[in-house]
């Protein structure tokens, strides 16, 4: 039992010897949570707050001292400006919006170990980070042709995020052919087998001229060229942040010259220079060819048919080029005139599609094939190009489109009419028909069908099949025979009428994949009279064949 003793109370005489110990501990050290900017800023709006977060209150709330100062902060190269506390941990500097930052230039900032919070608590090590304001950006490539001819130098307008000296940015720029995707235009077999019988040389110089487009497509090789000095200062005004090169490689039309700047490339305001190269790909003008019409056989004569050119052109020397033959009847061909003479005062819109009716020609009629001729002298009409080879076009109108119809939906027929419903159709050559009857009450559930179904459905049975007489390419109208619907000498009463377009004639294509039309018709010899006013309203019923009141 004394040994415990004594064991107990060296333990207890020890207790106050080491709580000095742990009240020795030192405290933690102040941080800095976060700070920025940092790295390259994409813009000069960036780093107008240059912030460090810390870990704990710098100052007591309401007693912020004015000025703010605080001499731990430092920015190398030093910047005027002034501090500012968001908060009680959030110290701001705002550089001197009169002195904006030089582009291009890197900033060290430190935070040294003199900066004491409100507790006692400083920096264990100074905190440093860096940020570099934008280097040199290359934000556009534009070009134009310095006399506006296809032939004449390409001028290259390269606009930067910065102030830059020419001579610099020539130094560290290179131009150079880069190959594009091209797709070559045809002329149909059928008009290569005119076009060779009547101007044999016009395939030869077809085919140079699309071997020509190939190779500039196709190139690759370095652009050579020179700081401008001379150029259109209305489209690019003279400015710091703009140099202009003039290539002085011949640059054909449909070649892709690709403009690059290096990593090394300076500003004028800093040293910093870009992380890696820049580079704009610059599609010059296509070569002008015609790229024929958009249907050249089977064409639907009610559809617009444009002819379509890889450059505008004048419309009135549209017309004057073009020749047009209608050689449906290979044995009696027949020049097509133009309805109007189109000059350059009426003719003034330069499009890069046209039609015939728009050089003045009267739209082609169903089922007539015409061969339309351009001469090889036609030339582009903002830049000079001369096609340079007879081209020809053949087009192949079929008939129009067969269809029928019974108009916009239900209605009323007059009994005196006749039991024979018309129906409108083109160029069918049969049709089978339904006319069966309607009760009163299925009369708005059937209607709400076909309204869903835009009247595209028929009713049962087999239906009655018949052969049209008609004439090619007219709209005419047809009789649907109503008294197969009726009650044996009924005249009047509610049909819901079919109708299923058959074969359309020889060299026609139907409108539709949906065949098949319905009406609902009123078949009756009664009229309702509705006189409504503020006061009351007058509704009476007459007959429609004599006008007789109805009792």
């Amino acid at each position: 039992m004394t040994t415990r003793c004594l064991l107990c109370a060296s333990a207890i005489l020890a207790l106050p010897l080491l709580q000095p110990h742990v009240a020795a501990q030192s405290p933690p050290a102040l941080t800095i949570v976060s700070a920025g900017p940092s790295g390259e800023t994409s813009a000069l709006e960036q780093a107008n707050e240059i912030r460090a977060v810390f870990s704990e209150p710098m100052v007591v709330l309401g007693r912020i001292p004015q000025p703010v100062m605080a001499p731990f902060f430092r920015i190398t190269p030093a910047v005027a400006g002034t501090f500012r506390w968001s908060g009680t941990t959030i110290l701001i500097f705002t550089p001197d919006p009169r002195r904006k930052l030089p582009h291009a230039t890197r900033f060290d900032v430190t935070v040294d170990v003199s900066a004491t919070a409100v507790s006692g608590r400083r920096l264990a090590v100074p905190y440093t980070f860096t940020f570099t304001t934008p280097t040199v950006k290359l934000l556009a490539a534009n070009w134009y042709r310095k006399s506006k001819r296809y032939d004449s130098p390409m001028v290259i307008a390269l606009r930067f995020n910065q102030p830059v000296r020419a001579t610099d940015v020539a130094a560290h720029a290179t131009l150079r052919f880069e190959k594009r995707d091209w797709e070559p235009p045809e002329i149909s077999a059928h008009a290569r087998a005119r076009l060779n019988a009547i101007e044999p040389q016009a395939l030869a110089r077809f085919s140079a001229k699309v071997e020509a487009a190939r190779r500039a497509a196709s190139a690759t090789g370095g652009v050579s060229f020179v700081v401008a000095t001379d150029w259109d200062t209305v489209k690019f005004p003279r400015s710091p942040d703009l140099v202009v090169l003039e290539a002085t490689t011949a640059v054909p039309p449909e070649s892709r010259v690709r403009v690059a700047i290096d990593q090394r490339t300076p500003g004028l305001e800093g040293r910093e220079v870009p992380a890696g190269p820049q580079s704009f790909a610059l599609n010059v003008e296509p070569t002008f060819f015609i790229r024929g019409f958009r249907c050249g056989a089977e064409c639907d004569p009610d559809r617009w048919n444009p002819l379509s050119f890889s450059r505008d052109v004048e419309t009135a020397s549209v017309q004057k080029a073009m020749t047009v033959t209608d050689i449906t009847d290979p044995k009696q061909e027949k020049r097509v005139a133009p309805t109007r003479t189109i000059t350059r005062r009426d003719g003034g819109y330069y499009p890069s599609v046209t039609s015939l009716e728009d050089v003045g020609f009267a739209r082609q009629p169903p089922a007539r094939t015409y061969a339309v001729r351009l001469d090889p002298g036609l030339q582009s009409a903002d830049d000079g190009q001369t096609l340079g080879y007879t081209w020809l076009g053949i087009v192949d109108n079929w008939h129009a489109r067969a269809f029928s119809s019974f108009g916009d939906g239900h209605g009323v027929w007059e009994s005196s009419g006749g039991l024979r419903l018309p129906f409108s159709s083109r160029n069918l050559q049969d049709v089978t028909e339904w006319a069966v009857p309607i009760a009163p009450s299925q009369l708005m559930p059937r209607i709400q069908d076909l309204e869903n179904r835009n009247f595209r459905s028929i009713p049962p049975g087999a239906g009655f099949r018949r052969s049209l007489r008609f004439q090619p390419d007219r709209i005419e109208a047809h009789g649907l025979d109503l008294s197969r619907a009726m009650t044996q000498g009924a005249r009047t009463g509610l049909i819901w009428a079919g109708v299923r377009e058959g074969q359309p004639m020889a060299r026609s294509k139907a409108t539709s994949d949906t065949r098949e039309r319905s009406t609902i018709v009123q078949v009756t010899n009664l009229g309702v009279h509705v006189k409504d006013s503020n006061q009351n309203s007058l509704v009476f019923v007459s007959r429609l064949d004599n006008g007789a009141p109805v009792a």
